[in-house]
């Protein structure tokens, strides 16, 4: 009997180690590919402070540059990356449906990129069919990788949640990521959205949901030019890493920053494009 018991006791435990083994398998395969040691089918490009994980035989030539990129970073953001940085170009855009299955299948389809992990950068063949350039896009996923590394997941998501502004109307000034449109319409796309900044917020109290990510974008990137423009870059970085060590207290550390409101400043924003697209109205004229 008890020679019985002890085969059904071994008999379990190799049930729940085959589990675990087919488990772990499957999840470095998927949602944890970036941790997995050997990717199949991938070769490696290893380039020091990052490495570049492709199915092709070469690399386009912007991802030879990706530490240039990274310096800049580090000089604009006053931080330093903490951990080797790994890209990995995706052969077909479906794979990011394996590697972010946790994401909206509307951003699994449609992304360009995807910074999930404080050292993991996804890279889609949709780059190749946008006017975005490689080192622009690596410029904007690479400054989330940097928040993410020294701020922690649960900070710097927490401040996604919270102030979606900051983390990416950052990455997209800083980086100089493309604009969508000109400055001088940003007031009118506002103005047709039915976003209305009286009430001193960016989306005039809309949820990110409810306005396109190109117009979101350019509100976000404009109101942190904004800023450097009228506090400088001392204080706006000041600022920035301030609020990524505590999201939550965002208004107060702003109030401090720059001594004023965060509702009377994007006030004084929205006069500010304004003026710009008033300025722009008229250059069109005197041009016709």
């Amino acid at each position: 009997m008890k020679e019985r018991k002890r085969h059904r006791t071994l008999l379990a435990l190799l049930i729940v180690v085959l589990v675990l083994v087919v488990l772990a398998v499957v999840l470095l395969e998927t949602a944890f590919f970036h941790l997995n040691p050997i990717k199949v089918g991938y070769r490696s490009f290893d380039f020091g402070r990052y490495v570049v994980f492709s199915t092709e035989s070469k690399l386009d030539a912007d991802y030879k540059k990706v530490s240039r990129i990274m310096d800049e970073n580090e000089a604009s953001y006053g931080l330093q990356y903490l951990s080797k940085v790994q890209i990995i170009i995706c052969k077909r855009q479906t794979d990011i449906d394996r590697f972010q299955p946790f994401a909206s299948e509307a951003d699994r389809k449609n992304a360009v990129a995807f910074a999930p992990w404080p050292n993991t950068i996804y890279v889609t063949p949709k780059l190749k069919g946008t006017y975005r350039t490689v080192s622009a896009t690596l410029a904007h996923e690479l400054s989330h990788l940097l928040l993410l590394q020294n701020f922690g997941l649960i900070k710097t998501y927490d401040l996604w949640r919270l102030h979606e502004w900051i983390p990416e109307g950052f990455a997209t000034y800083l980086a100089d990521w493309p604009s969508y449109f000109p400055a001088t319409d940003l007031a009118k796309n506002m103005k047709l959205a039915g976003i209305d900044l009286a009430s001193g917020d960016l989306l005039g109290g809309k949820k990110t949901s409810e306005v396109a990510l190109p117009l979101r974008f350019m509100i976000y990137r404009n109101f942190v030019d904004f800023l450097f423009r009228n506090f400088g870059a001392d204080v706006t970085g000041q600022f920035l890493r301030s609020v990524c060590r505590n999201p939550g207290d965002m208004q107060t550390i702003f109030q401090s920053a720059f001594g004023i409101s965060f509702a009377d400043c994007v006030r004084n924003f929205s006069l500010a494009i304004q003026a710009v697209s008033s300025e722009g109205q008229e250059k069109g004229k005197r041009t016709r």
